[in-house]
């Protein structure tokens, strides 16, 4: 599960970043989803709505890379159903 520090005056404060709401367009459309945190370094994403298109899947790539994360499952109803590593 990732996670932020920061420090506000002497207190250390801890914030779990258990889920996120993506949002990503492009001229031809967009696509959103919530990532829920999996572990240490992956997400499951449910709920995807909107044109997953080529674009769409490299952009969600280089973001899950941005964030450090390195697996992604994909979850259709109550299961998870598809899963991809990111490189």
């Amino acid at each position: 599960m990732s996670y932020q520090v920061m420090k506000l005056n002497d207190v250390e404060v801890e914030e779990y970043i258990t889920a996120r709401i993506v949002r990503l367009k492009t001229p031809e459309g967009m696509f959103k989803f919530i990532a829920q945190s999996e572990g240490v370094d992956g997400v499951t994403v449910y709920l995807g709505h909107g044109n997953l298109s080529p674009p769409i899947k490299v952009a969600i790539r280089q973001w899950a890379e941005i964030r450090e994360i390195k697996h992604i499952n994909w979850g259709r109803g109550r299961d998870v159903d598809t899963s991809k590593k990111v490189k």
